[in-house]
């Protein structure tokens, strides 16, 4: 399919054998139609009941009200009167349950409501509910389950790219809308294992929207950094200091810290191997392999620019010269 690049690979960690997903897959209207066709064959009408033990849940959280306001107009029988006062008193409106606008047909504008039951035990375990954010962009905000409890897993501009089962795993992958062209790629990737029926944010990957993607996977396993390196966008040394702004008027892709170099990590970060040519290789640095610096920003991942922490952390993508890592079990 035109602009998907899917890699796969499975990797052996500290003797316990687990499954790591990397997949880079953009955005393409014409792949839509399916993705919805086949997200709507989980799709669960929920009782009145589960919807009010999934408020209750939401209530709970720091989750913008607007939000709950949006579940509400979809499910209004599930707000009581004393779970409305509770809003109220947040909201600080003398607002009447009376006067919550029907959820209408045309407040979907791309994705309608869905509430997923993916191993068909009449449960709600995935929401996905539609809204409107900035630009004006329209994206979805999503609640899973996890671990017996609803959690926001994501809340962006933007579009599920894949939606697929694979074998006993149904995998849903996200992509962040770019607003500005000096933004970064950021796609996340939920995972519903159907055999322990658990939901997980598997992963976020972090790469610049102007990356040189790899054409093959060759699975070597992880690496450890040997020495202090750049993580750059394509196969090139490229070192060339631009203005600050410069990325932000040029059109010339995701914010570089020079040339293009997109992070800089210290020896000793480690991360897996996903593809090598020409003397670099393709790797993800682990969320837990602190850079030194990194250029790779998205305006919808912190409100917080200055103590810039998406949550969660994401792998960092892009390539590093093969000289500068060493390969580990």
């Amino acid at each position: 399919m035109k602009n998907l690049l899917v890699l796969f690979f499975t990797l052996i960690l500290s003797g316990i054998e687990a499954q790591t997903i990397f997949e880079f897959t953009k955005y393409d209207e014409k792949s839509q139609p399916a993705i919805k066709t086949e997200m709507y064959k989980y799709h669960f009408e929920p009782d009145t009941e589960q919807m009010k033990s999934v408020l209750k849940v939401l209530m709970s959280q720091e989750i913008p009200l607007h939000y709950i306001y949006s579940f509400i107009r979809r499910f209004p029988k599930a707000c009581d009167q004393s779970m409305f006062d509770q809003l109220i008193s947040k909201w600080e409106s003398d607002m009447k349950m009376e006067e919550i606008v029907p959820y209408e047909d045309w407040d979907e504008v791309y994705y309608k409501f869905i509430c997923f039951d993916f191993n068909k035990d009449k449960q709600v375990d995935l929401i996905l509910m539609p809204e409107f954010f900035f630009g004006p962009s329209f994206g979805l905000v999503c609640f899973g389950l996890v671990e017996g409890n609803f959690k926001k897993m994501f809340d962006k501009a933007g579009y599920v790219v894949k939606f697929e089962k694979r074998g006993d795993e149904i995998i849903l992958q996200y992509e962040t809308t770019i607003i500005e062209e000096s933004e970064t790629n950021v796609l996340e990737t939920l995972v519903y294992d159907l055999k322990k029926n658990q939901l997980s944010q598997h992963s976020k990957l972090y790469y610049a929207n102007d990356t040189r993607l790899p054409q093959k996977i060759e699975n070597q396993g992880r690496f450890v950094l040997k020495k202090d390196a750049a993580l750059r966008a394509d196969t090139k040394i490229f070192n060339k200091e631009f203005p600050e702004d410069w990325f932000y008027v040029s059109g010339r892709g995701s914010k570089k810290i020079r040339g293009n170099v997109v992070a800089l990590y210290p020896a000793g970060a480690e991360g897996h191997i996903l593809a090598k040519d020409k003397g670099f290789v393709f790797v993800a640095f682990k969320p837990e392999s602190i850079f030194s610096e990194c250029s790779l920003r998205h305006g919808m991942e912190s409100n917080d620019i200055e103590n810039y922490e998406p949550n969660p952390k994401p792998f960092i993508c892009g390539w590093v010269k093969n000289s500068d890592l060493k390969r580990i079990k």
